[in-house]
């Protein structure tokens, strides 16, 4: 009998067990239940809040101090080394001491280059791809430079070797130095489309809404069992803590929301205006390279008309399909970037048909002259419009990158410290009737 007894017995985890199913049934016990999930539920709502304001303040800062930044860098970079070589064949033209003016703008031009490398090449980061790029930047821009200098004191003394010193440095110049820029362009642009989609996610919205409908539902499920079993309409403490978390969500919800929009304001009206204008200021450099170098060539190749009638094509094709002109008019409609360029294109014109003729020295007088009509107070004017263009997107981006960041700056806090308020309310309210059935 007495063993059939010791295995009758019930052991202390059933006895506890027992003990604990008989509290849960009762209203104490079913009360306290109710502050444990809605602890943990509130707990939910932190931890996910906090989870995912982190990521979205990591891609806004990504976006406004990181990588656009980085990308205009790369950006003023490739344009100021296009300028230069522009610059350095155009002054080429002009046989003996180059107009001081002109020096001075390939020096300057080259400069701002090294001042952004040297930036970029700072907060690029471990990427492997932008660290071969910035390589081969830094080991052949000494070239080029150095080969320009040839080719200048070459053309000073007269000296016709020096035109194959400038076709040299500006074959280098396109055919490796530009292109290993646009590789730390594409993947700095790479970086900026990641950080602008992180900074629009739907999932750090849905996964809010979620955590949020869970911890409202039992809120309002303990509500209900503390109204019937209270016969009290209202617990003031399990409302106020509904109506915290009610609002905590919806604050939460709004700031992603006006967050994102302000990133997508700039992009819309800040990086990618300013992506279309700096290739646009870019191809007309390089177009100005090819004008240059035809004429040195003094018709031994097509190969420089055949590119600049190529970035013509790109720039505003005669096919009336739209070109980057038309974009760029979209992006930056209060300048007539088509006019502009239409008068560049005529001011070429008039050099080509005096090259075309045999008339070299009046070619070269309107490719290097500076009265109206010439070409290069027509691509001034132009480079000019697209430069002012880019500092007024560039200015909306950091305008609407610093609105997306303040959106979000008190976020942090208010997570924490609501579901914390809303924690003690859901628990005061219950105690208290608790404390009713003592």
């Amino acid at each position: 009998m007495s063993a059939r007894a010791a295995v009758a017995r019930p052991t202390i985890g059933q006895r506890a067990g027992a003990s604990l199913r008989r509290r849960l049934t009762t209203t104490p016990g079913r009360m306290r239940l109710a502050i444990a999930a809605i602890v943990v539920g509130l707990l939910l709502v932190a931890l996910v809040g906090t989870v995912t304001y982190r990521a979205r303040q990591r891609a806004t800062n990504e976006v406004g101090q990181q990588a656009e930044p980085l990308l205009v860098g790369a950006e003023v970079m490739y344009s100021s080394l296009a300028d230069a070589d522009a610059t350095a064949t155009n002054t080429f033209l002009q046989a003996g001491l180059e107009p001081p003016a002109r020096r001075q703008a390939y020096l300057n031009d080259l400069a701002t280059a090294a001042n952004q490398l040297a930036s970029v090449s700072r907060q690029a980061g471990s990427n492997q791809e932008a660290a071969a790029a910035l390589n081969v930047i830094n080991a052949d821009l000494p070239t080029y430079s150095g080969l320009v200098e040839t080719a200048r004191a070459d053309n000073r003394l007269g000296l016709p070797i020096g035109a194959a010193y400038l076709s040299d440095s500006s074959t280098l110049m396109q055919t490796k130095i530009l292109p290993a820029v646009k590789q730390v362009y594409q993947v700095e642009a790479e970086r900026l489309d990641n950080a602008y989609g992180s900074g629009d996610s739907a999932l750090d919205v849905a996964g809010v809404v979620v955590v949020g409908a869970l911890a409202l539902g039992v809120l309002i499920l303990s509500q209900l069992f503390v109204t019937r079993r209270t016969n009290r309409v209202f617990n003031p403490a399990l409302v106020a803590a509904t109506l915290v978390t009610l609002g905590l969500m919806l604050w939460t919800i709004t700031a992603f929301a006006a967050s994102a929009s302000r990133l997508q304001a700039a992009r819309h009206r800040g990086s990618d205006p300013v992506q279309l204008l700096s290739t646009t200021g870019i191809l007309v450099s390089r177009q100005q390279s090819d004008e240059s170098l035809n004429l040195v060539a003094r018709g031994s190749t097509d190969q420089y008309q055949d590119d600049f009638d190529a970035v013509s094509a790109a720039l505003a094709p005669r096919s009336g399909a739209p070109g980057l002109l038309a974009q760029v008019e979209k992006a930056a409609p209060a300048t007539d970037f088509d006019g502009l360029y239409a008068s560049y294109l005529k001011a070429h014109q008039v050099v080509l048909t005096a090259d075309d003729n045999g008339q070299f020295t009046a070619a070269v007088a309107a490719a290097t002259g500076t009265a109206s009509g010439d070409e290069l107070p027509a691509a001034a004017a132009l480079s000019g419009a697209v430069g002012g263009a880019i500092s007024q997107a560039q200015s909306a981006f950091t305008t609407k990158a610093a609105a997306a960041r303040h959106d979000l700056s008190l976020l942090g806090y208010a997570v924490i410290g609501l579901a914390v308020i809303a924690a003690a309310l859901a628990i005061t309210g219950l105690e208290q009737r608790i404390n009713e059935y003592r």
